[in-house]
């Protein structure tokens, strides 16, 4: 099961609430991210069984929403989904229950609490909703069919400090969140414990690696740099060897210059020590050095 299945299993799993109106801000918030128009059909599909099974309960025990009779659960593999088993729950004859349906649309007008903007949330992303791994990218993004519903889930991310952008997505809209803080947030705010231990322990170690990756990289840049100088240096030092202009330096410079030959693997700081000078007075005196060089070989230095 991946990351996100195991965090819906998480949430379906969670205590049933007493309070009617975060069950219905719940429901709503699942069917609103599963069809497009709740007038027309109730045909809803998920991989997750414990989340079909979790809203079964609530249509027929808490919402007197259908009876037995009229919502049937079936089972298939999805050949096009790597056949993956989907779990699809039908409620059949629609009309009977024109009445319940109005009177559950009609607490969409009056989401107000921050606890039914949370119910709401959380069965839109049970519904279509999916979380990566934090081993790669962040992300976080709940798949809704019309605009009007993308906004609303944008608004209500908003109004609990939640950041979001919406996209379109083969004609769907996918409200999405990259931030890894808020998406902490989000999961914690619908309820989520052992995937928020997990997301945030994977975080850890990518980050650590991340920081070591990054502080490898610095070294064997400073590396490459050190290694690239002390050559240099030590071509230019055996360029006044060579054309018997070694003693045209100054005792310092011809000091600061054997030490760089008997140590090419020491750095700037290294070769000061040993001199007894700051790293820019040892810079420098070898800055010189390749002065007189360039004029020896009729180039100024840059």
């Amino acid at each position: 099961m991946s990351f996100s299945q195991d965090i819906k299993t998480e949430i379906a799993s969670q205590k049933i609430s007493q309070n009617i109106d975060l069950i219905k801000s719940e429901v709503l918030g699942y069917i609103f991210s599963c069809v497009n128009n709740i007038d027309d059909e109730l045909n809803f599909i998920n991989e997750n069984k414990e989340v079909i099974l979790r809203y079964i309960y609530f249509f027929k025990n808490i919402l007197d929403f259908v009876v037995v009779e009229d919502a049937n659960l079936q089972k298939k593999i999805n050949k096009k989904a790597k056949k993956k088993i989907q779990y699809i729950l039908n409620i059949v004859k629609i009309e009977r229950y024109i009445e319940n349906i109005q009177n559950l649309k009609n607490k969409i007008n009056n989401i107000n609490t921050q606890d039914e903007k949370y119910a709401f949330l959380k069965g839109a992303f049970l519904g279509s909703g999916y979380v990566v791994t934090p081993k790669g990218d962040y992300h976080l993004e709940i798949i809704v069919g019309t605009e009007k519903i993308a906004a609303l889930v944008k608004k209500y991310l908003y109004d609990i400090d939640i950041q979001s952008n919406i996209v379109m997505r083969k004609n769907k809209y996918v409200v999405y969140i990259k931030d890894s803080d808020n998406i902490v947030d989000f999961l914690i705010g619908i309820g989520v414990n052992k995937g928020v231990l997990k997301f945030e322990e994977t975080r850890i170690i990518k980050e650590v690696n991340n920081t070591v990756n990054r502080v490898i990289n610095c070294e064997t840049g400073n590396l490459v740099k050190l290694i690239s100088a002390a050559k240099d240096q030590i071509l230019d030092i055996e360029y006044l060897k060579k054309h018997h202009a070694f003693e045209k330096l100054t005792e310092k410079q011809q000091e600061i210059a054997n030490i760089r030959l008997k140590n090419p693997e020491y750095s700037l700081v290294e070769i000061a020590n040993e001199v007894g000078i700051s790293k820019s007075g040892a810079n420098n005196r070898f800055k010189q050095i390749h002065n007189i060089v360039s004029e020896l070989k009729g180039k100024k230095y840059e």
